[in-house]
């Protein structure tokens, strides 16, 4: 029998889980490590900058994980290096290989490793996503409260 836990709200446990995260890493002194560009390429540089990580154990191309500061997560698909900047998309909640991959990245980077972190070679790690305001969003309902 499988049992499939469903969050009340997807999006804030997922923005819970990478804040976490992220607050762990700022106090261990890491610095993000991706820019990132919404919707296109700019010259001015990336519109901000992200956290990009990757399994390195699996037989395919890896998918990459970008985290963004405010919690938001693009998974790219087809793993770095693929020439497709668009097979991506937005993670609504989280995902069992995102919570593995977050829990093995701060064991590495407590024990003096990369973090899982993609290796940053002069800037090289820059990613093109989807811009967020232009994703559908499903409508969660009134809030009800109990007066």
């Amino acid at each position: 029998m499988a049992y499939n836990y469903e969050f009340k709200y997807p999006r804030r446990k997922l923005r819970e889980i990478v804040s976490r995260y992220l607050t762990q890493m700022h106090t261990m002194g890491r610095a993000p490590n991706c820019g990132v560009f919404f919707a296109e390429r700019t010259f001015a540089g990336p519109h901000v900058r992200g956290w990009a990580l990757a399994h390195g154990e699996s037989a395919g191309p890896p998918d990459r994980y970008v985290l963004l500061e405010d919690g938001d997560v693009w998974i790219d698909l087809e793993g770095p290096g693929n020439g497709h900047d668009d097979a991506g998309e937005w993670l609504n909640a989280p995902t069992d290989d995102l919570a593995v991959l977050l829990a093995q990245s701060l064991k590495s980077a407590r024990m003096g490793g990369d973090g899982l972190l993609v290796a940053n070679e002069a800037g090289a790690c820059q990613v093109v996503v989807e811009d967020r305001r232009e994703t559908p969003q499903a409508f969660m309902g009134r809030e009800k409260r109990l007066h």
